[in-house]
């Protein structure tokens, strides 16, 4: 775990923890493990939505980036503040052509509404500055 100061103004520091995981749609469930059983080691309940989030933000690492590819890896990032919880996932890398983006799925599609669900469920989601993730933050 990492602890950052706290800046001018800050009440409590941020707590900063993360862990990697390899690239099979099977980790997306460990990730959802590790994110609420590190929280409660922290003495915070989970905050509602974190889980599918999570699970959201890791399998689309897996399955639209260079993570899923064998021997691919992925990192869950968890920043906690006062109000909010923030979760990364940083990737490989983009396959080509492709970006995050929220689409529409046709109501019988078995896949496509991952990004919708975090843009409903967050209070604000994102693309990380290296183009090799995507960030969320949930209220505590």
């Amino acid at each position: 775990m990492q602890y950052t100061a706290a800046k001018p103004g800050q009440s409590k520091p941020r707590v900063h923890v993360h862990q990697p995981f390899d690239g099979s749609l099977d980790s997306a469930r460990e990730a959802r493990s590790w994110a609420t059983s590190t929280l409660a080691k922290l003495g915070i309940a989970p905050p509602e939505w974190l889980d599918l989030i999570v699970s959201e933000l890791a399998t689309n690492a897996v399955a639209h980036t260079r993570s899923g590819a064998p021997g691919g890896r992925y990192t869950l990032r968890i920043a906690i503040s006062p109000d909010q919880v923030r979760v990364e996932v940083r990737d490989a890398g983009a396959l080509a052509d492709r970006f995050p983006a929220r689409v529409w799925a046709h109501p019988e599609a078995t896949h496509g509404r991952g990004l919708a669900l975090v843009d409903t469920f967050a209070t604000r989601w994102g693309l990380l500055s290296s183009d090799t993730g995507v960030w969320a933050e949930v209220a505590r």
